[in-house]
């Protein structure tokens, strides 16, 4: 929806920081998502044994795993960023505005790595439409707070990319919340 709504105020530049820009996160996210599906499994299986303080333990445990690789992650795209960047897309127009998509979303990614750990651990648990309603909501608001910092505030594509760390954030701090509250321990899995 930010696609057809926002995005054709910026013309191709901003799309091609959601093609290149994207799939270079695209990779990063695919370990959180690998490490979030491994504590899936594992909440599962513990509180199928009965044994809802291991969940808890394992899930703590990669978090604080993700957390230093959502870190080192957002680190890279800083350091990495640029010359990723210049090798997709060259220079000029597209490469700035990749360069700065991965700038501004180097900032969620621990968050997002968190996020996914807590998101998965739910959903192992069978705590899966709390999960969904937290990650659907933050998504849906998404749009029109990208639209609202992009055009309306005059953020430009930063606003887009703001709008994305903002809503990271706050499905972060919604599973965190979720998970914390512990109501998933009683699911029957």
């Amino acid at each position: 929806m930010i696609l057809a709504v926002t995005f054709p105020h910026f013309g191709a530049g901003g799309r091609s920081a959601l093609g290149i820009g994207f799939g270079i996160e695209s990779v990063f996210y695919c370990f959180f998502w690998g490490m979030g599906t491994a504590v899936s499994a594992l909440v599962g299986r513990s509180l199928g044994e009965g044994r809802p303080e291991r969940a808890e333990a394992v899930a703590h445990t990669a978090a604080r795993f993700s957390l230093t690789l959502g870190v080192a992650t957002g680190i890279s795209f800083w350091v990495f960023g640029p010359t990723l960047v210049h090798v997709l897309a060259g220079s000029g127009q597209a490469a700035e505005a990749n360069i700065e998509y991965l700038e501004m979303l180097a900032w969620a990614q621990p968050f997002q790595a968190l996020q996914t750990i807590y998101d998965q651990a739910l959903i192992g648990a069978g705590a899966t439409l709390p999960a969904m309603i937290a990650t659907s909501t933050m998504n849906i608001l998404r749009i029109p707070l990208a639209h609202a910092l992009a055009v309306w505030a005059g953020w430009g594509l930063a606003g887009i990319w703001w709008a994305v760390n903002f809503s990271s954030v706050g499905k972060f701090v919604w599973t965190r919340l979720l998970f914390r509250r512990g109501r998933w321990k009683l699911k029957d899995v």
